[in-house]
């Protein structure tokens, strides 16, 4: 009776509802989706008819996320009518009879104040009035129609219904996701604007004065100059913009960007052309960057954030010819000035459009990024053939002591590795170590008695092929890193499972000692 008792009164906490009905709306697992899950929206339905306890959060976490505004417009009920869309057409659109019915306005009301998230579409206008949105708005007396709409996903092509959007965007709207789609078929000629994109730049540039308060931004665009209000988002603190199919990249536009004064995230998807050069105040909150795009178009945009005091670097290199591999070398020195005291997290991949033939150097590629003292966390992928001795994991080691995790990747074929001995390298100087990743190591001579110490932190270690025998290797981590974690995944290849379970082996056999050694005590 008393846990009765209980399940029930835990089912009538507000907070124990939300979080359960939370739940239930990312049944798919994906908290970030374009389209509402239906398996989520029929179970959010269902829980609405249990009780009235259930039926306000379950009907909230309903209408958090909507994929389409008809449901909101069918509540008008008999307010809401189908008329033709011309003289002597079958075609109809929805229009309102007006005076709207008050129960039916309230009811409206009561449920747009629930949408959070809106991808907005131009099915939701395409069969609309053009003047109904904007007679809710004015019918709304001030008050956003929308009124709590914090995340606006608004999806543009050559329709320009899509002006709509504008009636309902509150002015306090957190997230705008915006995507230009060209219309299908259509040549893109980069020197000339369509009239759809113009209407699309119109429209950024009225949200830019009406939602003030937008702190994350993300674009997808043909044209930049189309975002040319871009610097009017003056609260941005997170800016995405994917213009890798848009024409070249202009100084204006950078500066632009480079003047806003609270950005702090970065992330620019580049098209092949960028130009760019050094802005003395640019940049002034940027902390974190990811760029993507020829090495060219990123050293540009490098070129502009001298001086800033970036603490996390992604570059992402694709699509590249051999001949550009050599200049990554050259282009990661630009680091030095642009964070060499603050930079603490930095990713590198590079993906040649064809496997290069060329067997480069560690020196001749990363050699810059030893120059960058504070790395806590390194991602380096490398889709291409290098060389690396014990002398340049050794330099690693000693130029990054506050190392916490190291994912490292590079094309051996074939190549002398560094000998596994170099690992006690990361144990000596990498204190804070808990990740390690490596290409593989080759077999060496070693000597188990030297590497006897305080426990080293690390956690997780991984190589990709493995050379030394396992039970020896087992032997060699476990006498180095006896923290070692021994989980075997899915991915893992039998001779490092074999590893695994010799090391698990081992941890367990000094378990027991150690606990022999206290029972006799």
């Amino acid at each position: 009776m008393d846990s009765q008792i209980m399940t029930s009164t835990a089912l009538q906490n507000d907070l124990i509802l939300r979080e359960i009905m939370s739940h239930l709306r990312d049944l798919s697992g994906q908290p970030i989706r374009v389209l509402r899950d239906k398996k989520a929206i029929s179970t959010l339905a269902g829980c609405a008819r249990v009780c009235k306890e259930f039926e306000v959060h379950a009907l909230n976490a309903l209408w958090w996320h909507m994929d389409t505004l008809m449901p909101l417009l069918q509540l008008l009920g008999s307010s809401l009518i189908a008329t033709p869309a011309a003289e002597g057409s079958t075609l109809t659109v929805k229009t309102l009879l007006l005076p709207i019915r008050e129960h039916e306005w309230l009811r409206l009301l009561s449920y747009a104040r629930r949408i959070r998230r809106l991808l907005v579409i131009d099915v939701d206008f395409e069969h609309v009035d053009p003047t109904v949105w904007m007679t809710l708005a004015a019918h709304s007396g001030g008050t956003p129609l929308l009124s709590n709409l914090a995340h606006l996903q608004w999806v543009h092509s050559i329709k320009s219904a899509t002006l709509n959007v504008i009636y309902i965007t509150p002015p306090a709207i957190r997230t705008l996701d915006a995507i230009y789609i060209p219309p299908r078929g259509m040549h893109q000629d980069q020197s000339l604007v369509t009239r759809s994109e113009v209407v699309f730049q119109n429209m950024v540039h009225i949200l830019a004065s009406r939602a003030t308060k937008i702190r994350e931004l993300v674009f997808r665009v043909s044209h930049t100059c189309i975002l040319e209000s871009i610097d009017r988002f003056h609260s941005v603190h997170r800016l995405l913009i994917d213009a890798a199919k848009a024409g070249p990249l202009s100084r204006t536009f950078i500066e632009k960007i480079g003047s806003l004064p609270q950005l702090r995230v970065l992330l620019l998807d580049l098209p092949v052309r960028t130009i760019a050069h050094s802005t003395p105040a640019g940049f002034p909150a940027l902390r974190d960057v990811t760029l993507k795009g020829s090495p060219g178009s990123i050293d540009h945009l490098l070129s502009a954030m001298l001086g800033t005091h970036l603490t996390m670097v992604d570059l992402i290199f694709k699509d590249i010819d051999e001949s550009e591999l050599s200049y990554i070398s050259n282009l990661l020195y630009k680091l030095r000035d642009c964070g060499n005291s603050s930079i603490e997290f930095i990713s590198l991949k590079a993906i040649p459009r064809d496997f290069p033939k060329t067997m480069y150097e560690f020196k001749d590629v990363l050699k810059p990024l030893l120059a960058l003292r504070r790395i806590l966390r390194a991602d380096i992928e490398l889709h291409f053939k290098m060389a690396m001795n014990v002398q340049d994991v050794h330099d690693m080691a000693v130029a990054w002591p506050s190392l916490i995790k190291l994912n490292l990747f590079y094309v051996e074929d074939g190549q002398p590795l560094p000998p596994i001995s170099c690992l006690s390298t990361f144990a000596k100087h990498c204190l804070n170590l808990r990740t390690l990743e490596l290409p593989g190591l080759q077999d060496c001579e070693t000597d188990l008695a030297t590497l006897a110490g305080s426990p080293h932190p690390l956690s997780r270690i991984f190589m990709a092929k493995q050379f030394v025998p396992s039970e020896k290797l087992a032997r060699f981590l476990f006498a180095l890193f006896p923290r070692l974690e021994t989980n075997v995944a899915p991915s893992h290849g039998p001779q490092w499972r074999e590893t695994l379970e010799t090391l698990a082996a081992l941890q367990a056999g000094a378990r027991n000692g150690s606990n022999g050694e206290d029972g006799e005590t």
